[in-house]
């Protein structure tokens, strides 16, 4: 961002993502009240891409730590991700901003540091211990509803914890992939809150829309994976 000003904004934005997504759409956010309408569709390509990023970071964790949730819901995640890939070069070929000033002075907490370490250990396991107790007593209902609660804390912790748990057995592979995608819902959604604060009619009606679009693309997925589950375990238990 410093190397490249505006321009560096879309790179900015993805590799933010990666590491936390609503942080990310706070700073442009930022940029967009202290800059203006000028930079309203750089931001909007940096967020779309940030929302990107934490796709990509999110089935990555699941191919990680349970490969077979990830089979489940790769539908819904492939689906999301081309979608947000699909606006962003659509918003690139429609207009490009003439702007190629120098970025405004970022104040950005570092990410990797031991406390922002340890608050997300410690929401994992939350959701872990929480995920648990609400499948066993509430069924797959109950897990959702921990999964979706904690997209707002932390979408890669409850993804995480749903992947873990499908990896102890503790939960079927489907289950864990549903609410790693009702997670990045969350996530997805929750974001928008924080792009009303930038009081910019054009970037929070473009947003919303698009938003909706890649919700839909990710409930389209969702029951792909459901009606194509027959065939899947047939595949998977073929391969074992």
């Amino acid at each position: 961002w410093k190397m490249y000003g505006t321009r560096g904004t879309e790179l900015s934005g993805f590799f933010g993502g990666l590491i936390n997504s609503n942080f990310t759409v706070i700073e442009l956010v930022e940029r967009v009240r202290e800059v203006g309408a000028a930079y309203v569709g750089i931001a909007y390509r940096g967020i779309l891409l940030a929302i990107g990023a934490m796709i990509v970071r999110n089935a990555t964790l699941l191919l990680i730590l349970a490969p077979q949730a990830l089979v489940r819901s790769f539908s819904a995640f492939g689906l999301m991700l081309g979608t947000a890939a699909l606006l962003v070069v659509l918003s690139q070929r429609r207009t490009r901003d003439p702007s190629e000033g120098a970025a405004p002075d970022i104040h950005l907490d570092m990410p990797f540091s031991l406390p922002q370490a340890l608050k997300y250990g410690v929401i994992f396991m939350l959701l872990h211990a929480l995920g648990a107790l609400t499948q066993r007593h509430f069924g797959d209902t109950g897990f959702y509803f921990v999964s979706i609660a904690g997209g707002l804390l932390s979408s890669a912790s409850a993804v995480a914890a749903a992947a873990a748990l499908a990896a102890q057995d503790s939960i079927p592979a489907a289950t864990a992939g549903v609410g790693a995608v009702l997670a990045s819902f969350t996530s997805v959604v929750f974001s928008l809150s924080f792009v009303l604060r930038s009081r910019s009619g054009g970037l929070i009606g473009r947003l919303a829309l698009s938003m909706v679009f890649i919700a839909v693309a990710g409930m389209v997925g969702l029951l792909l994976s459901h009606y194509a589950e027959p065939w899947v375990r047939t595949l998977l238990v073929n391969l074992e």
